[in-house]
């Protein structure tokens, strides 16, 4: 019976549409996915050049081992 109430009450509404809100929405999240985009770059290249220290790092240490 509510939920009845509810739909009917909704089924006429329509909200207006203007193509210009459209277009800055677009724009906005045109931006936060470049934004989000070199977000995911600068962490990789961080993660990878950690990666790569800790790897040279664990080399050295070996061949200094090895080398004693």
């Amino acid at each position: 019976m509510f939920d009845k109430l509810i739909k009917d009450s909704f089924d006429n509404f329509e909200e207006k549409y203007n193509p210009k809100e459209w277009k800055a929405f677009e724009k906005k999240f045109d931006d936060v996915l470049k934004r989000n985009f070199f977000r995911k770059i600068r962490y990789a290249s961080i993660g990878t050049i950690i990666f790569a220290v800790i790897v040279a790092a664990y080399f050295i240490n070996t061949s200094k081992v090895t080398n004693d």
